[in-house]
């Protein structure tokens, strides 16, 4: 009984020890900084301007600032790629793990300055652990759906705008030839009166044959034109078939 009563200042440590190594093995801490919280040794008690003093000179504000302005919550691609890579389009699951995860980002619509991808991790900001809880924790099978139909959408909106681009690309690249076009009809037509100008003896006859020949180089032009644009065509729907195919 008597030993049982009795407890020594390091038997005391020796439990408090082991009690914080417990508390301290059931969380995800990256390192431990010990504070005296008061002068007078009295349990739940802090003193902020004494609890303050200590960080600033331990040098706690500044590893904070740091934090804040970095990286500090990581999430490995691994995790993300195999919770959600059956519950997407076959086009996005067959993707690496790397991009599958920066196609998920951005379908959520994460601002890219929030993130940064690693080899093997995917960083966020500070303030983003709760967006990666939501992610990775335990009722993700809840929000997969609407992850999946976001990623669907995201994915239909990325399509429409290549497609938008290509038809604005070749618009410009039309109004672009035909300008060319006009300005070297113009550039023929004023050498043709310049030379016939310059010329005054050349016959009627001849100024029709340069006419006629002129005209069968921009016939021929056009026919080699018209032919390379049917090859192109077949290659370009031969292509599109292979890519349905392959998937």
């Amino acid at each position: 009984g008597k030993s049982q009563r009795f407890s020594s200042v390091s038997a005391q440590f020796v439990t408090q020890l082991n009690s914080l190594h417990s508390t301290l093995q059931s969380t995800t801490s990256h390192f431990v900084r010990c504070i005296n919280p008061n002068t007078t040794k009295t349990a739940e008690s802090f003193t902020g301007g004494h609890v303050l003093h200590q960080l600033r000179c331990s040098g706690m504000m500044e590893a904070l600032r740091l934090m804040h302005a970095g990286f500090p919550t990581r999430c490995p691609y691994d995790a993300l790629y195999d919770r959600y890579k059956d519950m997407m389009p076959r086009a996005v699951a067959s993707l690496d793990s790397p991009s599958f995860c920066e196609i998920l980002l951005m379908a959520l619509g994460l601002d890219k300055e929030d993130y940064q991808l690693g080899i093997t991790k995917v960083f966020f900001r500070a303030g983003k652990l709760a967006f990666l809880d939501q992610l990775t924790g335990s009722e993700y099978k809840e929000l997969a759906p609407d992850i999946a139909n976001r990623v669907r959408i995201w994915l239909i909106k990325k399509r429409w705008r290549r497609h938008t681009i290509a038809v604005v690309c070749t618009l410009r690249l039309t109004r672009f030839l035909e300008s060319l076009r006009l300005v070297r009809r113009l550039y023929h037509a004023t050498y043709f009166c310049m030379l016939m100008a310059s010329r005054p003896m050349l016959s009627v006859k001849r100024a029709r044959e340069i006419r006629k020949r002129n005209g069968a180089v921009k016939l021929q032009a056009e026919a080699r034109r018209i032919v390379e644009m049917g090859r192109l065509h077949k290659k370009y729907w031969a292509l599109l078939l292979l890519q349905r195919v392959a998937r």
